[in-house]
């Protein structure tokens, strides 16, 4: 009885440790491909050194592409590539066999647990003005000359850009439903729709 159960213990731990070796052969030689949350602008890694870097099998196992992660001791950073921070951890990008060549990067706008980058100034004119020029004709002027560059202003200072962008978006909501239910002012009303689409545009282009 003894000896049945030392040789079926001794069977358990042999296969236990087959399957072990087998788990480190198979995710041994994987490459993960990240850029610092910094040099993400969604598409592009914008490093002027070098952007790739190789983890083993143990960090690499399991991660996906839009994964954010803090590495602290890369295996073979390249130059342009510092250690991960708090405030500016890693993206992956793609992940690969080390036999295999380098997928190819995913488009990831903003990659949970990356710090928030706010947009710049060209990205709300080009996204916002085609809305604002179904304002009426008087007000587009203003509203892409002025009213755009004083909106990216607040935004990009605020500590809570998209908190800011969906509460500007219903004080307008709000403010053009008072003036249906009123009935009044119908060439206002068609400035706030307008503001509303742009606003909404650009919601989903930067959050």
């Amino acid at each position: 009885m003894k000896r049945t159960y030392k040789n079926n213990v001794r069977i358990m731990n042999e296969s236990r440790d087959y399957f072990k070796s087998l788990l480190k052969e198979q995710t041994a030689n994987i490459n993960v491909f990240y850029c610092p949350c910094s040099m993400w602008d969604g598409t592009n890694c914008n490093s002027p050194q070098g952007h790739q870097v190789h983890v083993d099998g143990v960090s690499g196992a399991g991660l996906s592409a839009g994964d954010v992660i803090s590495v602290l001791n890369p295996n073979q950073p390249n130059s342009g590539v510092s250690l991960s921070s708090q405030q500016d951890p890693f993206v992956v990008l793609s992940t690969s066999p080390s036999t295999n060549p380098m997928a190819g990067y995913e488009v990831i706008p903003n990659p949970d647990g990356c710090p928030y980058v706010p947009c710049d100034l060209v990205t709300f004119q080009n996204t916002m003005t085609p809305h604002l020029q179904t304002a009426p004709q008087q007000f587009i002027q203003q509203l892409v000359n002025n009213w755009i560059p004083m909106f990216h202003g607040k935004y990009f200072n605020h500590p809570r850009a998209c908190e800011f962008l969906n509460k500007r978006l219903q004080i307008n909501q709000d403010n053009l439903a008072q003036k249906q239910a009123a009935g009044t002012h119908p060439q206002w009303q068609a400035m706030l729709t307008a503001k509303i689409a742009a606003i909404q545009a650009i919601i989903a282009e930067c959050c």
